[in-house]
C-alpha cells in the first residue's frame, strides 16, 4: 500500500510539474503574440507595402484613360471647348472623345463658384490622354477666363501620396528653374547640364541632393 502511495504521489508530482510548465510555456506565446501585435515583423510590414503597393498599381491602371482638370470654374466651359481653345486639340468624333467627366466634391456656395470643382473625365483612348498632357506640358501655363488651369492623370489616393511627398523638392527645383519630371509610380528625375540625369524615390534623399546642388550653384554664381 506505501509503494502505491508513493506511486501515485510521484505521478500527481510529475503531472503538476508538467502542467506548470504548459502553463508557462502558454504564458510565454501570449506574451510573444502580444508583441508582434505591437511591433509587427519586419517580413509582415513587408508583405503589407507589397500588398498595397500592388492595389495601387491596379487601382492606377483601371484609371488610365482618367484626367484630372483643376480650376475651370464652375459652368465656365465644356472640356471639349476647354480642350479645343486652350490646347489646340480637335475634341470632334475622330479626334478626342470622351466617354464622361463629372465634377468631384461637395458643390459649392454661389461666391465660390469661380475657384470650381476638380474635374474629372474619362477618355476613350489612353493615347488621347497622352496626347492632352504632352499638350499641357508644351503650354507650360494654361488659363481659361484669367483662371489658371492644371492637368494630371488620376492616380489613386496611394500614388498621388508618393507623389506629393516630392513637394518640397519640385518648389526649390521650380524656383531655381532646374528641369526635372515626375516617373511612375513616384520617382523624381532631376537634369543638370552636363551630367546624367539623377532619378530619387526616397524625397528626403531628393532633397539632400538638391541642398547640395543648389549650395554648389550658389557658389559658382
Amino acid at each position: 500500500c506505501q509503494k502505491k502511495v508513493k506511486v501515485r504521489r510521484l505521478a500527481l508530482s510529475t503531472l503538476i510539474s508538467r502542467i506548470t510548465q504548459v502553463e508557462d510555456r502558454v504564458s510565454q506565446l501570449e506574451d510573444e503574440q502580444a508583441n508582434l501585435k505591437a511591433r509587427p515583423a519586419a517580413a509582415t510590414k513587408e508583405d503589407i507595402k507589397l500588398l498595397t503597393d500592388r492595389l495601387a498599381t491596379a487601382e492606377d491602371r483601371s484609371r488610365r484613360n482618367n484626367l484630372r482638370f483643376v480650376g475651370i470654374p464652375e459652368g465656365a466651359a465644356f472640356l471639349n471647348e476647354f480642350i479645343s481653345a486652350t490646347l489646340g486639340i480637335d475634341p470632334t468624333p475622330g479626334g478626342i472623345e470622351m466617354n464622361r467627366a463629372h465634377r468631384i466634391g461637395t458643390r459649392l456656395e454661389a461666391g465660390e463658384k469661380n475657384r470650381g470643382r476638380t474635374i474629372v473625365t474619362r477618355l476613350l483612348r489612353y493615347k488621347d490622354c497622352q496626347a492632352i498632357l504632352e499638350a499641357a506640358r508644351e503650354k507650360k501655363r494654361l488659363t481659361w477666363n484669367g483662371k489658371q488651369v492644371m492637368i494630371f492623370p488620376d492616380y489613386s489616393r496611394e500614388t498621388q501620396r508618393k507623389r506629393e511627398a516630392f513637394s518640397r523638392c519640385k518648389k526649390a527645383l521650380h524656383e531655381r528653374k532646374i528641369k526635372f519630371g515626375m516617373l511612375y509610380p513616384a520617382l523624381l528625375k532631376i537634369f543638370i547640364n552636363g551630367q546624367s540625369p539623377r532619378v530619387f524615390d526616397d524625397p528626403e534623399k531628393a532633397m539632400e541632393y538638391i541642398e547640395r546642388l543648389l549650395g554648389h550653384l550658389k557658389v559658382e554664381e
